[in-house]
């Protein structure tokens, strides 16, 4: 029965998807199941295997297995069933499905108790048979039937033999007379005998305990008859042996017979020895950065690391000479660091979570934020210390050379001015100082807070290339609770110094000065740093889901910012080094239309004497007419 199955799959662990049954129509729902089990009479499996054919539930994903004591040919239509189906379509569908049955032939050839053997009742019957055999209802049935009366005999001579002890006589029975009942139920089950079907014996359920044939219908259609619409032709296929299933010794004969069908080959005639699985596959498919691509943007960041050693060399060797000794030297050796830290950023982003060590997994995912942050802070914190200390000088100077607003606000776009008062180190030290401090503060708060930690986000599964094997598509991610607020903070803060930072590269993008000759260069660096990073923040935040985009995204903004602000600072000093001998060296570098030397100073300082004598005129005359 069909609970009875249900409660051998439990014990053997077999997992039972679906139980489903109809009435009427066997219209199936579709499920990702592969062996499927029927217990339906024939009409009713004609319908069924109609509708499989319509679902394409057939073929070799599929498995199925139904009761075997049908006709040979059973899957024919017939003009009683009305179904909508073809002989060859019903001849596919049900094509190397297995069937089990009780053995209802002796495959001995001794005699039973009725003096016949299973040989010589099939001929006796089948002498007194109308029509032929396989297409007579039950005679498959027939030697079951024959022992079923033989056990009945038995079991009421048995009980008989009890009742006469009691003067009771089967004409003394009735249903509602529980003791005689039992008397009959246990003679029965202690009936064994040699019957035309083999031993016959029962259960305490009562059941018939016999053998199990197990067979499978498997096609004997040559190629020319693959194509044909002719029914006769489809009755070639048969039911071969598979095995014998033992029920007392729990013991399975299996012969190795079985065959599946391979839609990569011939329909009907080429099959192999593929063996369906139960199931689809799921495996899951982790998206993260390709080799190739993480080996590109690694060498890349390679060289990037090399450029910055060998930026930071050429400010040791040469820090005698004018034009690097007036550049704040110190400060854009911590630049370099700051590129540094940025490329080591690369590999963070790109190395994917699960390569990291479990125990040190949240860490993992705080140090590729950590490393960025600090490398941003580094990197852009010492171009902003230089644009903000050459706007203060800026505005310092402009306000003591003319110092009323008027002038002022006329001489801004034009003039150039040239401060020689010092410039402390440690002023430039306190900026990034303090930008690497709020960064540690906001890493430690959301390591203690909110410690990230690393979280799959599965996709649809896809179909693969490999047969019963699908795809899910899984990304890794580092995540936190309150994620979209640190995050929040973090673009807030350094939104702010990039927007800032623009401010002071317009304001100063043509400063020139003593201790800083290259303001006009580390303004450029500015914008580009700036504009970059404006860009890739927002874009990196919606393609998360995507690695090599992203990674892709973040490393060209990070190789960009680091070559351009290197190449921008320390190309042209290398260039006046290397092809300008020391003792012509002027005071400051850049292109002709920007140098000034110690006369267009002094002539600057008169002009700007006569302006002021100007200015307390005006301020007489107009203290006079008032």
């Amino acid at each position: 029965s069909s609970e009875d199955l249900q409660e051998q799959c439990a014990k053997n662990n077999i997992h039972v998807v679906s139980v489903q049954s109809f009435y009427g129509d066997p219209a199936p729902a579709r499920q990702d199941v592969r062996i499927i089990v029927g217990l339906f009479y024939e009409k009713e499996a004609r319908k069924v295997f109609c509708e499989v054919y319509k679902e394409h539930l057939y073929g070799k994903h599929y498995v199925w297995i139904i009761l075997g004591w049908y006709g040979d040919s059973w899957f024919i239509p017939t003009s009683e069933d009305e179904l909508n189906c073809t002989a060859e379509q019903m001849y596919d569908a049900t094509q190397y499905h297995f069937t089990t049955e009780m053995l209802m032939h002796s495959q001995e050839e001794t005699r039973g108790i009725s003096g016949m053997n299973s040989v010589q009742f099939a001929s006796r019957l089948s002498a007194r048979l109308d029509k032929a055999p396989n297409i007579t209802g039950g005679f498959p049935e027939a030697p079951l039937a024959y022992d079923a009366i033989w056990s009945a005999v038995f079991a009421l001579n048995c009980s008989m033999e009890k009742w006469k002890a009691r003067n009771l006589t089967l004409d003394d029975f009735s249903y509602e007379d529980a003791t005689m009942a039992q008397e009959i139920y246990n003679c029965m089950r202690r009936t064994k005998f040699r019957g035309v079907s083999g031993e016959v014996m029962f259960s305490e359920k009562g059941e018939r305990i016999a053998w199990t044939l197990i067979e499978q219908l498997q096609g004997q259609c040559i190629v020319e008859c693959a194509f044909s619409k002719t029914v006769s032709q489809f009755l070639d296929g048969k039911y071969e042996v598979m095995g014998y299933y033992d029920y007392r010794s729990d013991n399975l004969s299996w012969r190795n017979k079985e065959k599946f069908i391979s839609e990569a080959k011939s329909k009907y005639t080429d099959l192999d020895d593929y063996i369906p699985p139960d199931e689809v596959v799921i495996q899951e498919k982790w998206i993260a950065v390709g080799h190739i691509q993480f080996m590109i943007f690694g060498a890349a960041g390679a060289l990037g690391i090399i450029w910055a050693i060998i930026n930071g060399s050429f400010n040791v060797v040469f820090r005698y000479r004018r034009i690097v000794a007036e550049s704040c030297a110190e400060v854009n050796d911590i630049m370099l660091v700051g590129c540094i830290v940025c490329i080591v950023g690369i590999v963070l982003i790109g190395l994917p979570t699960e390569r990291a060590l479990v125990a040190v997994e949240k860490y993992f995912c705080h140090a590729r934020a950590l490393m960025l942050m600090y490398g941003f802070s580094l990197l852009f914190g010492s171009l902003f210390s230089k644009a903000l200390m050459a706007h203060r000088l800026k505005f310092m100077a402009t306000k003591h050379m003319v110092g009323e607003k008027a002038i002022l606000a006329f001489s801004l776009h034009e003039i150039f001015i040239i401060i020689l008062e010092e410039i402390k180190s440690w002023m430039f030290y306190t900026i990034i100082g303090l930008f690497l401090c709020m960064d540690t503060f906001i890493i430690a708060a959301w390591i203690t807070v909110d410690p990230m930690h690393r979280s799959v986000q599965y996709f649809d599964i896809v179909d693969s290339h490999e047969e019963n094997i699908k795809f899910r598509p899984a990304v890794e991610h580092c995540t936190s609770q309150n994620q979209k607020i640190w995050i929040g903070l973090i673009y807030s803060y350094k939104g702010f110094l990039l927007l800032f930072g623009l401010f002071l590269a317009y304001e100063a993008r043509n400063m020139k000065t003593k201790q800083m000759n290259d303001s006009r260069f580390v303004s450029m660096a500015i914008y580009n740093v700036a504009i970059l990073c404006c860009i890739t923040g927002p874009v990196a935040l919606i393609i998360t889901s995507q690695p090599d985009a992203n990674f892709a995204f973040c490393a060209v903004t990070i190789i960009l910012c680091t070559f351009t602000s290197m190449g921008l600072l320390f190309v042209p000093k290398m260039k006046h080094v290397f092809f300008e001998p020391n003792f012509t060296e002027e005071n400051y570098f850049g292109d002709g239309n920007l140098s000034f030397n110690q006369e267009k100073l002094n002539a600057l300082l008169v002009k700007n004497n006569e302006l002021k004598a100007q200015i307390a005129e005006v301020k007489e005359v107009t203290f006079y007419f008032s």
